[in-house]
């Protein structure tokens, strides 16, 4: 008789996570690596063979290299309001910023507000001299094959 009460619950239970995972606004899958010195960050993986922008983290005191890669159902991501327009040319469609990443998508019925746009402000080119963030920077246009 137990059983019968702790299935209703869980069934419920699984179900609404089910519904908040697949229906839930995407977020930015900015994906990246937080260096303590501004060498480290142009002598890595994702600055070297990525092509990716070392950025000045809001401490101003360590730096990040990040990628804006695919979501989960594979829409491409972009670093830029610019080249997300380029891309998101439906009517029904709109490019959202949210962390470093912009996104187009469909906006009806999203509450816009959940999304926090934190774009770098400044980087630092190959001699670790700070400029602003998309300045003389060697990042990529867009994850956009």
């Amino acid at each position: 008789m137990f059983l019968s009460y702790a299935v209703v619950p869980v069934l419920v239970f699984t179900v609404l996570l089910n519904f908040f995972y697949l229906y839930a606004p995407i977020d930015s899958l900015m994906c990246g690596q937080n260096f303590t010195c501004c060498e480290e960050c142009l002598n890595s993986t994702c600055h070297t063979q990525l092509n990716r922008t070392c950025t000045i983290n809001p401490d101003n005191s360590t730096f990040a290299c990040f990628t804006c890669d695919p979501d989960d159902s594979g829409a491409a991501q972009y670093y830029s309001e610019e080249d997300c327009k380029v891309d998101c040319t439906e009517p029904t469609k709109k490019c959202v910023c949210d962390g470093a990443c912009w996104s187009c998508m469909v906006t009806e019925g999203v509450d816009l507000t959940k999304f926090v746009c934190t774009m770098p402000t400044q980087a630092v080119d190959e001699t670790c001299a700070i400029v602003p963030y998309g300045a003389n920077c060697s990042a990529p246009s867009t994850t956009a094959p």
